[in-house]
């Protein structure tokens, strides 16, 4: 088994579903869009959608990007 090709897969993860957490953050937004900015950034639901969409993509990327080696490698086993 190669870590590396394991790494990049749960990088390449990583990064799909923080994009894909836009969607509740979106509706979180929407549900909430009669509070200002400020209010808004207060807001437990908001503010956590937003960090673990920062999260996500960061740390997708950083695991892509430096186990990129390992986007060849991936088998049956991986």
């Amino acid at each position: 088994m190669h870590k590396t090709a394991v790494g990049y897969a749960i990088g390449k993860l990583m990064q799909v579903l923080g994009g894909f957490l836009v969607i509740p953050l979106s509706i979180a937004l929407y549900d909430n869009r009669h509070l200002s900015f400020g209010e808004m950034m207060a807001n437990a639901e908001i503010f956590g959608f937003l960090i673990a969409i920062l999260f996500g993509l960061i740390a997708g990327t950083v695991l892509v990007i430096t186990l990129r080696s390992g986007k060849n490698l991936q088998g049956i086993k991986e």
